[in-house]
């Protein structure tokens, strides 16, 4: 049997931008939609999967 870890980072909120998990949910989409058609990342990172 194999072991999964799953690695979650915190996730800093500003209340006035984002008032629900929905919202929250909807911004994450767009975000890995655009990096999936080839944007720009915004951090820099080792990792060769755009959404990781």
């Amino acid at each position: 049997m194999f072991s999964v870890d799953i690695i979650s980072l915190p996730i800093e909120l500003d209340p006035d931008k984002i008032d629900s998990r929905f919202r929250l949910v909807n911004i994450i989409t767009q975000r890995a939609k655009e990096l999936a058609h080839r944007g720009k990342p915004k951090v820099v990172t080792k990792a060769r999967k755009i959404t990781t």
